[in-house]
């Protein structure tokens, strides 16, 4: 991800299906870290401000 930042990409979401956690990366160097989210949303500037990501699908791909 750190990477990622710096080439440009102004946040970063790494999702870890398997244990159900997600790190948030931004560029001024913080990483938090989550477990159990539910939805994780865009935020600062960009095109992902706005953006929801329903994490259902993602903890469990073949639920309806």
């Amino acid at each position: 991800m750190v990477e990622y930042l710096e080439q440009g990409a102004q946040l970063g979401w790494l999702i870890d299906p398997q244990n159900r956690t997600i790190e948030i990366y931004r560029t001024n160097g913080d990483v938090e870290k989550f477990t159990g989210m539910d939805k994780v949303e865009g935020e600062g500037e960009g095109p992902v401000v706005g953006l929801v990501l329903d994490l259902k699908y993602v903890w469990d791909p073949f639920s309806d």
